[in-house]
């Protein structure tokens, strides 16, 4: 069996669009490392400047009035915050940050028996779901293992 010229043609055409087709997805993989290369300093610098921002927060005196802390709805995204905040504040030498490193371990311990208190209210309510998304949070924290405790405690009552 010959094949016609028609059938070859078509076979040389569409061998010529797979590889244009490669050709493209290649440089489509290439563009996107290249964007991803400049986005990961990028992403990490805008959470620099959000940690800075929150820190200016607690050296500047008097209460709290950023949103993420006042507002108990954003407790996940506060106790995110406020761990990497906590690890910075024991960095810094005592003397003139000592205030802030106060201010921030004040708000840290709220924010660990806030979450704590959540996990016992959805124990209560059998919401395995949140359990696990706040004993996860809560695995950054100091108190971890009052998590622990509070589920025992909450399964043997």
């Amino acid at each position: 069996m010959s094949r016609t010229r028609e059938e070859m043609s078509s076979m040389s055409l569409f061998q010529e669009l797979d590889e244009r087709i490669n050709y493209v997805a290649a440089k489509v993989i290439h563009l996107g490392d290249q964007l991803e290369s400049v986005n990961t300093p990028r992403a990490r610098a805008v959470e620099a400047q959000k940690l800075m921002n929150y820190f200016a927060e607690f050296l500047s005196p008097g209460p709290l009035l950023a949103q993420i802390f006042t507002d108990k709805g954003q407790i996940d995204e506060a106790a995110d915050i406020i761990q990497k905040l906590h690890l910075i504040a024991q960095e810094l030498p005592s003397g003139k940050f000592e205030k802030a490193k106060k201010k921030i371990a004040s708000k840290y311990d709220e924010i660990e028996r806030s979450l704590i208190e959540e996990f016992v209210k959805a124990h209560r309510s059998a919401d395995i779901g949140r359990m696990k998304e706040i004993a996860t949070i809560l695995s950054h924290f100091k108190g971890y293992s009052q998590c622990v405790d509070a589920f025992i405690e909450q399964s043997q009552m």
